[in-house]
Order: C-alpha cells, then sequence, then structure tokens
C-alpha cells in the first residue's frame, strides 16, 4: 500500500515537471512570430543596450529548461530499484529546479 502511494506521488509530480518544462517552450514558440528579428540581449548598469541578438536567442533558456526536467526524471527512473525514498527525494527537487527555471 505504502508503494502505491508512494508510485502515485512519483506520477503527479513527474506530470508537474513535464508540465513546468514544456511551458516556457511553448509560450516562447508562440510569442517568437511577433518578436522583431533582433531583440536586446543584455543592458549595462545604465539600462543601456549594449548587445543585440536574434529573437532564436530567446530559445537557449527553455531549452535548457526542458533539458534538466529530462535529465531529472530519466535519473528518477534510473534509480527506481535502488531506493524508494532518494527517488521521491529526487522528484521533488527537479520539480523544485524546473519550477525555478519558469519563474
Amino acid at each position: 500500500m505504502k508503494d502505491e502511494k508512494n508510485e502515485n506521488l512519483i506520477r503527479r509530480i513527474n506530470f508537474l515537471t513535464t508540465v513546468f518544462m514544456l511551458l516556457p517552450f511553448l509560450t516562447t514558440v508562440t510569442a517568437l512570430p511577433f518578436l522583431p528579428d533582433l531583440i536586446p540581449a543584455h543592458y549595462d548598469l545604465d539600462g543601456v543596450i549594449n548587445r543585440w541578438g536574434s529573437k532564436y536567442e530567446s530559445l537557449i533558456v527553455p531549452i535548457i529548461t526542458l533539458g534538466i526536467g529530462l535529465l531529472i526524471m530519466l535519473s528518477t527512473k534510473a534509480i527506481a530499484d535502488y531506493d524508494k525514498k532518494s527517488r521521491t527525494i529526487l522528484a521533488i527537487s527537479g520539480l523544485c529546479a524546473v519550477l525555478m527555471f519558469n519563474i
């Protein structure tokens, strides 16, 4: 019974992780057609733009978020047979990491 509860918790956490790792990517891809070809990429301390970049550079953080989410989910599956408690902790940590990138 306890293992079944743990599995349900892991499934819910993995679902939330999937949602939150896809959300920035889908949002950025949706916004890309509306962005100009060149967007401000870096500002100095006075708020003056000192580097312009392609609108496609805005995909960097969503792609990193996807990669970290997938890495955590694969790691969670890889340790499934070894330690149930560590698996739950890793899944929760992965969700927190993906949430941090969303914020």
